[in-house]
């Protein structure tokens, strides 16, 4: 039995938040067709996988990748896109504008902050006010993701998220869907600091332990999972985060933000309904 969690475990002081989803700025396909065209037609499902409307004869969605990148990982009607916090104005510098004049909600809804900050723009800090204060200081959604894992993007503007879903590494090489043709990880770095996706990439080898933001889901089975999951200094889960098992006490946890939270079969942990 899996009972989906619509209430909040009161005595944990988790404050969760809903993660608003984002289309990768600017993508289309190899046939020109953008993350819209494939809602509207049916192209694919929510689930990442192949809509009412998409035809066997049409073959598969990685015929048609840009670069790489297709609709499942791209868009957020396919399953993928790029995530943020949607209530982070709650915590914002409300007030606070960058060198250009855009505001911290311009950084969340435009995904500034996740993979979709622009190279012409030059670093974060190059784009302070006038007192020096930048983004990851004074927006929540760019605190959270902005200075680790989330803000890094490789040389076309694909995110750690993407590398996950899309199996291209895997924890310290490379995954099952990384083409031979694609080169190496080198040859795609971020062009403002040079870091490769296994540099940067908790899931494909990067520091997981100086994460705030974590890999795309999580099961704790046990309350030493619970512990050791607490020890990484996680903050958020952009997908799924499952409870099962052996698991009564969820205090150690810092976490800001769940995609999903679901209680499968714990019968030791209270959930308790904030109504």
């Amino acid at each position: 039995m899996v009972r989906r969690v619509i209430a909040a475990l009161a005595f944990c002081n988790l404050v969760l938040a809903v993660l608003a989803c984002y289309d990768l700025p600017g993508w289309s396909d190899g046939g020109g067709d953008t993350c819209a065209g494939y809602v509207d037609e049916a192209w694919c499902s929510s689930d990442r996988g192949y809509g009412a409307g998409w035809e066997a004869s049409w073959g598969s969605f990685e015929d048609y990748a840009r670069e790489g990148l297709t609709a499942v990982a791209a868009c957020c009607g396919c399953g993928g896109g790029l995530r943020n916090e949607s209530n982070a104005s709650d915590c914002d510098q409300t007030q606070w504008r960058d060198a250009k004049g855009f505001s911290c909600q311009d950084y969340l809804e435009l995904a500034w902050c996740s993979g979709g900050w622009l190279k012409e723009r030059g670093t974060y800090q190059d784009q302070a006010d006038a007192g020096g204060v930048d983004a990851i200081a004074a927006c929540c959604s760019c605190s959270v993701n902005g200075s680790l894992d989330n803000s890094w993007f490789d040389a076309t503007g694909r995110n750690c998220e993407i590398y996950n879903n899309e199996k291209w590494c895997l924890d310290g090489g490379y995954g099952p869907s990384w083409k031979v043709s694609d080169g190496t990880f080198a040859d795609w770095l971020n062009p403002f600091d040079n870091r490769s996706a296994q540099e940067a990439c908790c899931g494909c080898g990067g520091p997981c332990t100086l994460l705030k933001s974590c890999r795309s889901s999580v099961t704790l089975r046990s309350q030493a999972d619970v512990e050791a999951f607490a020890a990484t200094g996680c903050q958020t889960v952009p997908g799924e985060l499952i409870i099962t098992g052996k698991v009564s006490d969820l205090r150690p946890l810092t976490l800001l933000a769940v995609g999903t939270l679901s209680v499968q079969d714990s019968d030791a942990l209270e959930v308790v309904s904030l109504q």
